[in-house]
């Protein structure tokens, strides 16, 4: 498998990065590779860091829990209010996530009480399933997500209603949630603690015209995990997950994202590739399975097998400006990546990339609904500007895509110069 690059990948992928850069990505691979940690000390030693640009990064990628355990040893290469924040934050994700464990277990068990089936995924099925093993809890999320069949969704609602749970439209209208959607929101906020949030999947991505996954059900295998008896996604299916949430996520490229694909690979060496490739292609979903293997392969150097990666049909132009934008952003991010403007352009570029085809990625965003053009552009969703530019998207967007496009072109070839 040719991923380009060769020299950079092979022994210069750290000298080939800003510093701050190169030191979030070691302490991301570290999370897959343990041995990883001990190259640390020498790193930052060698090396002049940014710490304020590091954090910046550190908390961009959703890793602040893992740096702060890999760097306490070396704190005295770290200013103090740099390493109490990184402190301070990886003992609140430690307790947010032992209390989020805890309040999935009171749900579990009002599930299975009823008799109705769901499945936790995204951070929860990881959390359940010990994906991280010993770092289980350094692995950030902020709300419990399960998925479950539609047309249960009735009985789910008084399950949530009967545990105090409300829902949280968001001051959107129903509509929106249970047509434009595929996930409705609920919110526990008891008065001694922190709130809850979960989000009842019914399915892993918004409604297209051709299904995607319909074995998933009849592929779920169980597991127990302290005395809870589980239905799992199987790793096959945890991958186009994994897969269909980068797509959609505004943060394409965080790492803690990458970190999952590359946990999930290195523990199911022995994964149905047939049946990856044959669902990617009916489902159209081979750009978006090959962007999470690339990052797998080119950021920890997971074996993947290259007849595998040929069968996916990805053309080889698309691989290419896929692999460049991975290693550009990531090992080089500017001086104002973590900036909301940037970070929209960047997921808009990605938003084209992530499909098998133009087409549909243009029809999603000309037929977006309008409360998600709305937040988009941090508009009131029903408010009387977010209407008016709403219905003069067509002559909007592509105009003032193409200019941003430029704009970042621009900006990166006068970075280069200076």
């Amino acid at each position: 498998m040719d991923y380009g690059y060769s020299g950079m990948l092979k022994n210069n992928l750290f000298k080939s990065a800003v510093p701050e850069a190169g030191l979030t990505l070691l302490i991301a691979k570290a999370l897959i590779e343990d041995n990883k940690r001990d190259l640390i000390g020498n790193f930052i030693s060698s090396n002049r860091i940014n710490w304020k640009k590091f954090s910046q990064l550190i908390f961009y990628h959703e890793l602040y829990p893992f740096a702060y355990s890999c760097l306490k040893k070396h704190s005295n290469y770290l200013p103090a209010k740099e390493l109490e924040l990184l402190e301070r934050h990886h003992y609140a994700c430690v307790k947010g996530l032992i209390n989020l464990w805890g309040e999935f277990q009171k749900i579990s068990a009002a599930f299975r009480n009823k008799n109705l089936d769901f499945i936790p995924i995204k951070g929860l099925a990881y959390l359940a399933n010990s994906l991280y093993k010993d770092n289980a809890y350094l692995r950030p999320m902020c709300d419990l997500d399960i998925l479950i069949k539609k047309e249960m969704l009735p009985e789910a609602r008084k399950i949530m209603a009967d545990l105090e749970y409300r829902e949280n439209l968001l001051e959107l209208n129903q509509c929106y949630w249970e047509e434009d959607n595929y996930h409705l929101p609920f919110r526990r906020a008891p008065a001694e603690d922190n709130a809850f949030n979960l989000e009842i999947h019914w399915a892993l991505d918004y409604t297209r015209k051709k299904p995607i996954l319909p074995d998933l059900w009849n592929r779920i295998y169980r597991y127990e995990t302290e005395g809870t008896d589980l239905c799992l996604l199987s790793p096959e299916d945890s991958l186009f997950c994994l897969a269909l949430h980068q797509r959609r996520f505004g943060k394409i490229l965080c790492l803690k994202n990458a970190c999952d694909t590359a946990r999930l690979l290195k523990n199911n060496p022995a994964l149905d590739w047939g049946y990856i490739i044959k669902a990617a292609r009916s489902g159209d979903m081979r750009a978006s399975v090959y962007f999470i293997l690339a990052q797998a392969k080119l950021l920890f150097d997971i074996e993947i097998g290259h007849s595998m990666i040929d069968e996916l049909r990805v053309p080889r132009y698309k691989k290419m400006i896929l692999k460049r934008h991975i290693l550009e952003n990531i090992l080089n991010p500017g001086p104002n990546f973590t900036h909301e403007e940037n970070l929209k352009l960047l997921f808009l570029k990605s938003h084209f990339l992530l499909y098998d085809n133009l087409i549909e990625p243009v029809r999603m965003i000309l037929n977006i609904p309008r409360e998600q053009f709305a937040k988009f552009y941090g508009l009131r969703a029903y408010g009387r500007k977010a209407a008016f530019l709403y219905n003069l998207r067509y002559l909007i967007f592509i105009p003032l895509f193409i200019f941003n496009l430029f704009l970042g072109m621009f900006r990166k070839k006068e970075k280069a110069l200076i």
